[in-house]
């Protein structure tokens, strides 16, 4: 993050390369509202977004949003995994 500017820090940004391309996984800091923060609501917990890209040879894909994630580190397959409050991400279409 560039000081002075708006936005969310970025806490670990990493790609991989595919078969058909490469991915790409971004977690954010997520903001919450005073009244979230103060009452301890139970997605005060989750504090932080995720981000999954999955873009092809001509950088066009599709992906997947975690607005309210809880980040842990799965020691059996070594990756990161994003514990979602919410039933469903957003799916994210038409990426270029």
């Amino acid at each position: 993050m560039i000081p002075g500017s708006t936005g969310y820090e970025a806490k670990f940004i990493r790609q991989c390369p595919t078969k058909s391309g490469r991915e790409i996984r971004i977690v954010l800091d997520r903001r919450m509202s005073f009244m979230e923060s103060y009452y301890a609501e139970p997605s005060k917990g989750y504090d932080v977004s995720g981000l999954e890209i999955n873009l092809n040879d001509q950088n066009k894909g599709d992906g997947m949003l975690y607005a309210l994630s809880k980040p842990h580190f799965d020691q059996k397959n070594h990756q990161l995994v994003l514990e979602n409050i919410e039933n469903r991400p957003w799916r994210l279409t038409n990426i270029r």
